[in-house]
């Protein structure tokens, strides 16, 4: 006895049906993405680096500052999240696109409130400030490039994981 599919139509016909969710993304999309990934691992690790010293010294001497823990804790979220929500994107995941306008609003406050309480100590902008300001710009065309692809993206995509187990329930 021969295995019938339950449609009428055939595995071709179905197959240019599907639009999978990374043929949505425009090529700037697809760059932020890479880059996001790549700077996210090159971020946590040069905090590490950078930090470790400093981490060694509060271990050797047994004194606890909860502001160290703040800042180990907000060094490593927000790469760790960057990395995770680009990498969500990049696998097609549905709810991606919204973790990552979440995790770049997230980012942008932070980084503006950050700003702010700087230039009200110091009262003036010091040259590692611009760092930050270059970083919000990257981001605002990223957060609008995630905006316009949003419903796009959770209505008519599909991934290409859920493409084969369709495919193959079909046989």
């Amino acid at each position: 006895m021969q295995n019938e599919s339950n449609t009428i139509f055939d595995q071709d016909f179905l197959q240019q049906t599907f639009v999978r969710r990374r043929q949505l993304m425009p090529l700037a999309l697809k760059i932020y993405v890479w880059f996001y990934m790549v700077f996210s691992v090159y971020g946590v690790l040069s905090f590490i680096y950078i930090n470790s010293t400093r981490w060694l010294n509060v271990a050797r001497y047994e004194s606890f500052d909860p502001i160290l823990l703040i800042s180990i804790f907000t060094g490593l979220a927000f790469p760790v999240l960057r990395f995770l929500c680009n990498l969500f994107i990049w696998l097609e995941k549905k709810s991606a696109i919204l973790i990552g306008i979440i995790v770049t609003v997230l980012h942008i406050l932070y980084t503006c409130l950050s700003f702010i309480m700087i230039y009200r100590i110091l009262r003036r902008v010091e040259p590692m400030m611009w760092n930050v300001i270059l970083m919000v710009l990257l981001e605002v065309p990223y957060l609008v490039l995630l905006l316009n692809i949003r419903k796009r993206w959770e209505q008519t995509g599909i991934s290409g994981n859920e493409q084969e187990q369709h495919f193959k329930g079909l046989k």
